[in-house]
């Protein structure tokens, strides 16, 4: 765990399906009953990747390990970019995923420029590390949504 304090992520309760902004630049939502959520990150600056990071580790942290993990994790934002801070962020989620034995899937919605090709790549290389994790890499969100859907409607 890092120097930063998961508790102090605040998530809604699971059945609170209500638009959360956790910051002016991360916002969150329970959905399907609390069986996925969705988050929405719009820059890669320390203290948004703090908050974005923090609150994953807090889901990953008080999931239930008897429901497959699902999210759609939109980070589709011109201002969000692999920075090394967020690669380092990232990769303890990573580990916490790995030590928790924890499956299922993520959508994830990045912009259709170079900066989302290489973060494509980047997060290819991370979703090696994160079995069993299974990631979908999308530029439409709304075809996010609709992944998300199908894989919720055939549980």
């Amino acid at each position: 765990m890092s120097q930063h304090n998961v508790a102090q992520a605040t998530l809604p309760d699971r059945s609170d399906s209500s638009l959360v902004h956790l910051s002016d630049a991360v916002t969150f939502q329970w959905l399907y009953d609390g069986a996925a959520y969705m988050i929405e990150v719009k820059n890669s600056r320390r203290d948004t990747i703090d908050v974005y990071i923090d609150t994953s580790l807090k889901i990953v942290a008080e999931w239930d390990r008897s429901m497959p993990f699902h999210s759609l994790q939109d980070i589709s934002s011109d201002d969000f970019q692999m920075t090394p801070y967020l690669k380092a962020r990232l990769n303890e989620v990573l580990t916490a995923m790995s030590e928790s034995g924890m499956d299922g899937r993520s959508i994830i919605v990045m912009s259709d420029g170079f900066a989302g090709r290489i973060m494509q790549v980047l997060g290819r290389f991370f979703a090696q590390q994160s079995k069993p994790i299974i990631q979908d890499w999308v530029v439409d969100r709304a075809v996010g949504e609709e992944k998300l859907a199908q894989i919720m409607a055939d549980r």
